[in-house]
């Protein structure tokens, strides 16, 4: 790119100098003409008045008047020499030479020129260049970091996908869990319900299973020898019917009563034997 640049630079500079150049040739040519036409002029003057000293037309039997115009003539034309030997210089110093001084010079400043040129097209490529790394850098730099930052939302997203699913199974549990302790609380309330609605024959029943408990402790206790259990009235309790029926333990009253009477013997027989 800077090479590019720096190659239309120097064609521009080319085609200046060549103007320049041609310009030049045109100012020449037109100075020639003039110094040509000059010259003859000049000649006719030189021509006219082959006298050049001063006092010449004194003793000529000229007009007043032609002298004075001679003298006028004669002050253009050192005029017009000056001018012309001033164009001549110009003329000389517009040519251009190689092997001359001024063209030494003249060539020295067109490579400083050049190289001016060269120097400049190169440091304004570097710093486009410059430029366009630093924003291909940046550019990089952000590439990464959104890419960076894609990541972490992929991995954000996996994890929020896991915990997801986890908080799925978590609900179906939990809405398990709730079927299974709303039937326990219904068939609780259905055993409530049911408690109440029998509690008193259950309680009944649970009397009658201890008297017959008791009973039959009782008839063991009389088959193995205890006559020391005394006979004791039985009272009816609120489980038994109003009709006043006996108890098994009122009816087992006599079978207690009539057994030996073994049980203190068997008292003694311990106590000696702790002793």
């Amino acid at each position: 790119m800077a090479a590019a640049g720096g190659d239309s630079d120097l064609t521009e500079t080319i085609m200046e100098y060549q103007r320049r150049e041609f310009a030049l040739l045109s100012n020449m040519a037109q100075r020639e003409r003039e110094m040509k036409s000059l010259r003859q002029q000049a000649n006719e003057a030189v021509d006219a008045f082959e006298d050049m000293q001063k006092d010449s037309l004194r003793g000529a039997f000229v007009d007043p008047v032609v002298n004075t115009e001679v003298a006028m003539l004669r002050q253009q034309l050192r005029e017009k020499d000056e001018n012309i030997k001033k164009l001549k210089e110009e003329a000389q110093n517009s040519q251009f030479q190689p092997n001359s001084i001024q063209g030494q010079k003249l060539l020295r400043k067109c490579a400083h020129l050049l190289d001016e040129n060269s120097e400049l097209g190169r440091q304004l490529g570097e710093e486009r260049m410059q430029v366009l790394r630093i924003q291909l850098t940046a550019e990089r730099t952000r590439r990464a970091q959104l890419k960076r930052r894609a990541g972490e939302f992929d991995r954000r997203a996996e994890q929020i996908d896991a915990e997801n699913e986890a908080m799925n199974q978590k609900i179906t549990e939990l809405g398990q869990q709730l079927k299974t302790v709303r039937a326990e609380i219904d068939q609780n309330k259905k055993d409530i319900e049911e408690w109440r609605s029998g509690g008193a024959t259950k309680r009944k029943r649970s009397d009658e299973e201890k008297q017959a408990r008791a009973a039959e402790k009782a008839a063991k206790a009389a088959a193995t020898g205890g006559a020391g259990i005394l006979e004791q009235p039985v009272l009816p309790t609120a489980a038994e019917p109003a009709s006043g029926a006996a108890s098994p333990t009122a009816a087992l009253a006599p079978a207690l009563a009539a057994a030996p009477a073994g049980g203190e013997k068997d008292k003694k027989k311990k106590k000696k034997h702790k002793a």
